[in-house]
This record gives structure tokens, C-alpha cells and sequence, in this order.
């Protein structure tokens, strides 16, 4: 049963929907030669942009952004070294806040090749004042592109940008070089369906629940909704202007009464290489589907469905924890 705090909320006084304006774009890039990648390019396309973009963003020359006068100037460090303003009005014990940024290109972990030619695709994410720098991300993303990435540095060329307007579900494709008004806004979120959802899991979910990453086994959907709504929330209130206020003990409870049904969940193991580590670091996760009914517990439905976008568990930045909703069957009469 939905909890008497969540169940409170009426047509007349709902609960307050997370406001996340977001920057959705789909880049095109021609393989100008054969391009091989060895794993997952998600991990390449954000190591080379990071590395890319501190290049021509620092001004300091410092090692590190930790103590960098510079810091709350910098495009660099407040997109991958994201820390929490010392002024934050919630939330100071975080050393670190979600980055404002996702990175997804075709979700495959294994080897990928793209003949001379074909065309690859990456989309982008950008969440809140993140938004202001969509033009020089695609600038940044086009520079990688040229430089080349894959085993074999194979020069990728940007020939197509798709903006998609997520409060008409309209997409909008224009030529690079050209500027068109990219306005942030929030996804339109559909009526809560009143049958059951598919959750399908295309990148790796890595989820650390009890001070451990969840298994096929350990899975729960107050797992994933916990996570979530900590994400979305965190991201409310380091990069916008409107920090979501709700009851989120109700709405961690409420999702404990959900559960998780035909589930197809499997381990995909997966290591990334950190340079600054100088390590391989496991980012292994969960991949699959399962379905869940959320009637009774409709609160939950804006985060889920908003989800689709800011991606969910550990390396969202590469394009891990990404998933998509469907309409699993209509409910028996």
C-alpha cells in the first residue's frame, strides 16, 4: 500500500514534480576511416573531451582544481570536477555533486567498428546552468572528433546535430557551424500508466546499496528509486535554481511496496582504464529488464520517467546506468 504521506496527494494538492531544465542533443559523426573501438566508447569520448577541454579551459596551469582561485570560472572543472559551492544551502557534506553532463553513445560494450563512411552517434545531456555551455560542448566534442579516438585515432568528422524539444517531443536537426536557440526545458512526463512498465537497462547499472554493488540477486526497486531520486534531487539543487522540495522519506517508502517482476537481469563486467589513477576501475553493472506496476505508488512516476535522461548509479558522465520505459502489457479487465 502507498504510505499515508504519499498517499495524501490529490489532483488537488499534488506533490511537488522535480524541475531539471535539460539540454537534449544528438550528434552525428562520419567515420573518415575505418574506426575500431576495443569497448565501450563511452569511457573514450569522456576521457578525451575531459582532457580536450581542461586543455583549452584552464588558465592556470594548476595539476588539480582543488584549490584553484579560478575554479567557479572554469567550463572544466564545473563540468567534470563538479564540487558543491561553499555557500550550498543543503547537501555540504558531499565532497562531490553529480556532474551536469551525460555522454551516450551506442550501447555496446565489446568491440565496435564503423567502416569509413558510417556515421556514429553520440547523444548529450546537459542539466541546469550546464545548459549555457551546450554550445561549447559540441565545439569541444567536434575538436575529439577531428583529433580522432578509437584503437586506431580514426578522425571523426561532426556532420549532423539533432536538438530534441523535450516539452513539444519535437526534434529540430541542423548543420554544425550554425546556431539555433537551444532553450533548456523539463521533459514533458505522460499521466502515470495504469498497467505495468518495462525497465530496460541498456549500459551497465551500478548501483551500491548496503555498501555494496547490487547483483542480479540483490536488486530492488527501492534500490534504484533511492539512488534516483538522490541524483535528481542532487541536481536540482547544485544546478539550478530550483531545488526540489518534496517528502522523500514517503517517497523512498512508497517505493518499497513496488516490486520487481519478470526480471531478466545479468552481470556485464566491464573495466576502464583511469589515467589518473593509473589503473583499471571496475565499473561492471547491471543489463537486462525487468517490469514493475506502480499503481498505488504513482508519485514515484515523474522520477522514474525523467530518469531516462539523467541516467541512474555510478558513471552516468560515460553513459552507464541509461535505461528506457516501455509499455510491458495492458491491464487484465
Amino acid at each position: 500500500m502507498i504510505p499515508p504521506a504519499v498517499g495524501a496527494a490529490s489532483p488537488e494538492h499534488p506533490l511537488p514534480l522535480p524541475r531539471l531544465p535539460i539540454v537534449s542533443l544528438g550528434l552525428a559523426f562520419e567515420a573518415r576511416r575505418d574506426a575500431v573501438f576495443t569497448s565501450y566508447s563511452g569511457s573514450v569520448w569522456r576521457g578525451y573531451f575531459g582532457a580536450r577541454l581542461r586543455q583549452l579551459a584552464c588558465v592556470t596551469g594548476a595539476k588539480r582544481c582543488d584549490g584553484c582561485g579560478m575554479r567557479s570560472e572554469c567550463a572544466y572543472a564545473y563540468l567534470f570536477e563538479t564540487a558543491p559551492p561553499a555557500d550550498a544551502p543543503r547537501m555540504r557534506k558531499y565532497n562531490s555533486v553529480p556532474h551536469p553532463l551525460v555522454l551516450a553513445p551506442p550501447p555496446v560494450m565489446g568491440v565496435q567498428s564503423y567502416p569509413a563512411g558510417s556515421l556514429f552517434p553520440l547523444d548529450v545531456r546537459l542539466f541546469g546552468r550546464a545548459c549555457d555551455y551546450a554550445e561549447l560542448v559540441v565545439q569541444m566534442l567536434a575538436l575529439v572528433g577531428r583529433d580522432g579516438l578509437g584503437a586506431n585515432d580514426a578522425p571523426l568528422r561532426l556532420m549532423r546535430i539533432r536538438s530534441d524539444q523535450l516539452a513539444t517531443g519535437e526534434s529540430i536537426e541542423y548543420l554544425p557551424g550554425r546556431v539555433i536557440p537551444l532553450e533548456p526545458a523539463c521533459p514533458e512526463i505522460p499521466p502515470c500508466p495504469d498497467y505495468p512498465v518495462e525497465i530496460r537497462f541498456m549500459t551497465p547499472l551500478r548501483l551500491v546499496a548496503g555498501g555494496r554493488v547490487a547483483g542480479p540477486a540483490k536488486m530492488s526497486f527501492r534500490a534504484l528509486f533511492s539512488s534516483l531520486l538522490r541524483r535528481i534531487s542532487m541536481l536540482t539543487v547544485f544546478h539550478t535554481d530550483h531545488p526540489l522540495e518534496t517528502d522523500f522519506a514517503a517517497l523512498v517508502k512508497c517505493s518499497e511496496a513496488v516490486r520487481i517482476e519478470a526480471a531478466k537481469l545479468r552481470w556485464q563486467e566491464w573495466k576502464r582504464h583511469s589515467a589518473r589513477q593509473k589503473r583499471l576501475v571496475p565499473m561492471g553493472g547491471l543489463v537486462g529488464h525487468f517490469t514493475v506496476d506502480l499503481t498505488g505508488a504513482e508519485a514515484l512516476w515523474p522520477y522514474l520517467w525523467l530518469g531516462q535522461w539523467t541516467h541512474v548509479g555510478k558513471g552516468t558522465i560515460m553513459g552507464l546506468g541509461g535505461y528506457s520505459i516501455s509499455a510491458k502489457r495492458e491491464k487484465a479487465v
